[in-house]
């Protein structure tokens, strides 16, 4: 594999904004999903009639697993950037130290 991989600050911060911005509609889409299916869930009858009802109710209770998912995953990248940042300038706070006991990192 070619490349390299780099943090850089601020990008999780930006990405956790954008995965909290979709948080309320896609909990507002899986509320009117809900709604839907339980309005018209009445209306299906018939042989499979049973088995799609009970696959729909599955899929919905997995479904109630994304918005806190969504919620952890912006938290935790909050989490990566602020935990980046503070390993930023505790290196540097040494790199400083260091060339205040040698006097200059260029010798």
């Amino acid at each position: 594999m070619t490349g390299s991989t780099e943090l850089e600050l601020g990008a999780q911060t930006r990405a956790a904004a954008v995965v909290e911005g979709a948080i309320n509609p896609v909990q507002q889409a899986l509320h009117d999903l809900e709604r839907v299916w339980e309005s018209e869930r009445p209306g299906f009858r018939g042989a499979a009639a049973a088995g799609f009802a009970e696959a729909v109710d599955a899929w919905l209770d997995a479904a109630r697993d994304l918005v806190p998912a969504l919620g952890g995953m912006a938290h935790g990248l909050l989490r990566t950037d602020a935990t980046a940042a503070a390993a930023g300038h505790a290196q540097q706070a040494r790199y400083a130290a260091l060339l205040g006991g040698t006097g200059s990192a260029g010798r």
